[in-house]
């Protein structure tokens, strides 16, 4: 087990060894296993030198989202012996993205009712975070972007690519009259 369990940068990010999670999680739990998990919720692993990290608030929206009141079961095997008829579970990242405001609240009633105090200001920099992430369209942000540069490559390579064609389409003719 590493020594380095947990590493903070600011409020926002903290980073917690996989180590940290296995042991919570029991002595069933094996790295692969809980690497895999990690995978299906799409939780990204952060390797450090020898240690490998995991987001600690990713990981709990993550764990939110598949454990909220309405949503499927979700799959998590610990040895490769256990599957189901191949039955795995995988968390939709778009799901998250458009219930993230509900998951976020549920997080902060879920450590309300469990005894935890959250003052004004942790409520309101949490709405507001919510509200923030709602309004950017978080899911869309990469394909929005992909969109733009697509279509400014387009005007700027027109001229090239049009070029290009026409050279090609007055070699094809040329090379079809021959053989004709």
């Amino acid at each position: 087990m590493s020594k380095n369990l947990y590493i903070g940068f600011g409020a926002g990010i903290k980073l917690l060894s996989e180590d940290w999670y296995i042991k919570e999680m029991g002595p069933h739990m094996k790295k692969r296993a809980f690497r895999d998990f990690c995978k299906a919720i799409r939780v990204p692993l952060i390797k450090i030198g020898p240690i490998t990290y995991v987001e600690m608030n990713s990981f709990l929206i993550a764990l939110k989202a598949i454990t909220r009141i309405g949503r499927p079961d979700f799959y998590v095997y610990t040895n490769k012996n256990d599957y189901e008829d191949g039955n795995t579970s995988n968390l939709d990242p778009t799901y998250v993205a458009e219930n993230l405001e509900p998951i976020l609240c549920e997080l902060l009633v879920a450590r309300t009712l469990s005894g935890g105090s959250l003052t004004a200001e942790t409520k309101t920099a949490a709405r507001v975070a919510a509200e923030r992430m709602a309004r950017a369209g978080i899911a869309e942000l990469p394909l929005d972007a992909q969109e733009e540069y697509t279509r400014k490559a387009r005007e700027m390579y027109a001229p090239v690519v049009q070029k290009a064609h026409n050279i090609l389409s007055n070699e094809q003719e040329e090379h079809r009259e021959e053989t004709e």
